[in-house]
C-alpha cells in the first residue's frame, strides 16, 4: 500500500522531550548546538574538550562544550466528528489528513496520538502519543466506520483532558459549524499546546447552490429543516453569510495567536508545509 501524503513541519519553541529527535531541546545532552562550557571535573567527557577555552580559563582548569540535546514531542490530531463533519465528503477528508498527520510524525521520529468526540468523547477511538505508524491500522478502520448519533460538538471540550501534559502539536480539524462561545473555551484551553487549526469546508457546500428552484436544506447538528426557494439575490446573500462567518472564523483564531489552515475538497500537503515556514 502506498504511503500517506508526507509534510514537514516545526515548532518555535524547544521541547522538554528526553527523548532524541530533531527539535530543538532545552536538555544537554549529546547533540549538536553548542549550549555553554563548563569544567571537565563537572562533566568528565573528554570529548568535548575544548583546548582554546581551557587556555583562556583564568584558573587553568579544562573546559568541556556542554551541547543541546535535539528532542522528539507529542503530535496530537484532535478531532470533531459531529454529524456536520459526515458531510460533503468531510469524512473522507479528515480520515486523510490523520493518516497525514500520522505519517509525518512517525517520519520525523515525533509520536502521534489521536482524540476525537463530538457530544462526547470518543473513547473507542482513543489512541495516545505512540512512537510508531503500523500499529494504527485498527485506528482507521474504526475512524472508518464510525457512526455515532452525535449531533453537536460540545463533547470536545472533556477531550482535552485526555492531552499530553507535555507542550505538543496539535491539529484541530472540525468545520467549526458549533457556537463561538464553544470555539473561545476550546482555545483558551488550547493556549499552552502548539495548534493548527484545520479547516474543513468544501466550498461546493454554497458556491454550487442553484437558481431558480425550492430545495429542502437540513441543519445535520439540530435535525431543523428548511424549505427556501432560491433565486440570485438569495444566492448572493447566503455566500456572503458563508464568506462573513469565514472571516469572524479566522479573525478569532487571530486574537488567540494562533493561524486558519484551510481544505477545500482536496489535501495538499505541500500547502501544510508552507504554511509552517510562513508562520515565521
Amino acid at each position: 500500500m502506498q504511503p500517506p501524503a508526507e509534510f514537514l513541519y516545526r515548532v518555535p519553541w524547544r521541547s522538554g522531550d528526553t527523548l532524541n529527535g530533531v527539535h530543538p531541546g532545552l536538555r544537554t545532552g549529546t547533540g549538536l548546538e553548542f549550549h555553554s562550557h563548563d569544567w571537565l571535573t563537572n562533566h568528565p567527557d573528554v570529548r568535548h574538550l575544548d583546548l582554546h577555552a581551557s587556555l583562556r580559563d583564568p584558573f587553568g582548569q579544562f573546559r568541556v562544550r556542554r551541547m543541546r540535546q535535539s528532542s522528539s514531542l507529542n503530535v496530537v490530531a484532535l478531532a470533531d466528528l459531529s454529524a456536520s463533519m459526515r458531510s460533503f465528503g468531510r469524512r473522507t477528508l479528515l480520515q486523510t489528513l490523520c493518516r497525514s498527520i500520522a505519517w509525518s510524525s512517525y517520519r520525523n521520529g515525533d509520536r502521534f496520538g489521536f482524540i476525537a468526540g463530538a457530544e462526547q468523547p470518543a473513547r473507542r477511538l482513543y489512541t495516545p502519543p505512540l512512537r510508531q505508524f503500523a500499529g494504527l491500522d485498527p485506528l482507521w478502520q474504526q475512524l472508518a466506520g464510525y457512526q455515532a448519533p452525535d449531533r453537536h460538538s460540545r463533547g470536545l471540550l472533556p477531550c482535552l483532558d485526555d492531552l499530553p501534559s507535555q507542550r505538543s502539536l496539535v491539529f484541530l480539524l472540525s468545520d467549526f459549524h458549533f457556537p463561538h462561545s464553544l470555539l473561545e473555551q476550546l482555545l483558551e484551553r488550547l493556549a499552552f499546546h502548539q495548534l493548527v487549526p484545520v479547516l474543513l469546508w468544501p466550498t461546493h457546500e454554497y458556491r454550487e447552490l442553484p437558481d431558480w428552484r425550492f430545495v429542502r436544506f437540513k441543519d445535520p447538528e439540530s435535525g431543523r429543516v428548511r424549505s427556501l426557494f432560491l433565486r440570485p439575490a438569495l444566492r448572493r446573500e447566503i455566500v456572503a453569510r458563508f464568506q462573513q462567518w469565514r472571516t469572524e472564523l479566522q479573525q478569532c483564531f487571530i486574537r488567540y495567536g494562533f493561524r486558519l489552515f484551510e481544505v477545500d475538497t482536496r489535501f495538499e500537503p505541500d500547502r501544510l508545509t508552507d504554511y509552517f515556514w510562513e508562520g515565521e
